[in-house]
């Protein structure tokens, strides 16, 4: 049987990283507007759910939804952690499901093992392979564990504006008025084809960006404020703290790429 396929819950790859976790993962919070992928070689590391400690074992693919704000706690120094961020149009995740476990079968443990090898390379291949492992695992999940939003093709355009435009300085306001709405009317509207707020949407776009220069450990301070769009700079370090449990210098210390 034929079906026409309309590519609703197309995947965009925003991370894809191998990093040893300690001391990293001891104090950040897991948070913001996209999903996370995780796999562990090894037991240790978990976050904490409604304050218990819960393990992210091998053998098993992590799927942590969007707008979730997990601790994260690690007692293993020798854990290694393969990790994705993607965000997935028109899905969400279920606050009934804050961490799914999805079994590492063949399937996924090859596109796993696979990625791996891929990850000094920045060619298609990388992205592709990154995207088919979160695909495979997004299939895997019960029904119960997301939430599919209402299509709205002018929220979603306006969430690709917004990963362009991180350095402007944007109030919601000025979102509404480009939509011709009340302000309340647009947050609603926005939340709908989201499951966001516009300021929740865009701080966490400009921190989880903020993150990766970090990670990237090129840019000074300054500048990753200038580049996402906050000028206050002891306000940039005071939030980052908030939403990653980290001060900026101490992400960038912590941060173990392999």
């Amino acid at each position: 049987m034929n079906k026409i396929i309309d590519g609703r819950y197309g995947i965009r790859m925003e991370t894809i990283h191998l990093v040893r976790l300690q001391p990293l993962w001891n104090g950040m919070r897991l948070t913001g507007h996209h999903w996370r992928l995780y796999v562990h070689d090894a037991p240790g590391a978990g976050v904490m759910v409604n304050g218990e400690k819960l393990e992210l074992s091998p053998g098993f693919a992590w799927l942590l939804p969007p707008h979730g704000d997990l601790p994260a706690w690690c007692e293993n120094p020798a854990l290694n952690q393969l990790y994705l961020h993607f965000e997935v149009a028109r899905l969400t995740g279920s606050r009934r499901a804050p961490a799914s476990a999805v079994p590492l079968d063949p399937v996924l443990a090859a596109l796993a093992r696979e990625l791996k090898e891929q990850l000094d390379s920045q060619a298609p291949a990388l992205i592709l392979t990154a995207t088919a492992l979160a695909a495979a695992a997004l299939a895997r999940l019960p029904g119960d564990a997301w939430d599919e939003l209402g299509p709205d093709r002018e929220i979603e355009e306006l969430c690709e504006s917004l990963r362009h435009t991180l350095a402007q300085e944007l109030t919601v306001t000025d979102l509404a008025r480009r939509f011709g709405m009340p302000v309340n009317a647009f947050i609603r509207r926005f939340q709908a084809g989201t499951g966001s707020t516009p300021y929740q949407y865009l701080t966490n776009l400009r921190y989880a960006r903020a993150a990766r220069l970090l990670e990237e450990g090129e840019l000074s301070i300054d500048d990753i404020c200038e580049a996402v769009g906050v000028k206050d700079r002891f306000h940039f370090s005071r939030m980052f703290k908030r939403l990653h449990g980290l001060s900026p210098a101490a992400y960038r210390r912590g941060y173990r790429p392999r």
